[in-house]
């Protein structure tokens, strides 16, 4: 009897989510763990980087770079972060 390789795989696709900018004030005035001074210092530090709150998705158009491991190492490789299960649409195929 000889066995049936199968291979399988699967797409997740993402569907859109409500993104839209942030109110970088009110995100400041809401910290009441900090004092003036601090909040001042975060609210520029938000605004230095005012775009990367903007509500849009970004994309990498950096150069590829590489990761040199030490001897011996295995890379490992996972997902940063789980997507929520209203965000993701799963079909499962067999080959």
């Amino acid at each position: 009897m000889q066995l049936k390789k199968v291979t399988y795989f699967k797409m997740i696709i993402r569907l859109d989510a409500n993104y839209e900018k942030a109110n970088l004030n009110e995100i400041v005035q809401e910290c009441t763990h900090l004092n003036e001074i601090e909040k001042k210092g975060l609210n520029d530090l938000l605004i230095k980087f005012e775009q990367m709150f903007d509500g849009q998705l970004g994309q990498w158009t950096g150069k590829p770079y590489e990761i040199e491991l030490k001897a011996g190492a295995t890379p490992y490789h996972s997902r940063p972060f789980a997507l929520p299960k209203c965000y993701e649409k799963k079909n499962v195929y067999v080959k």
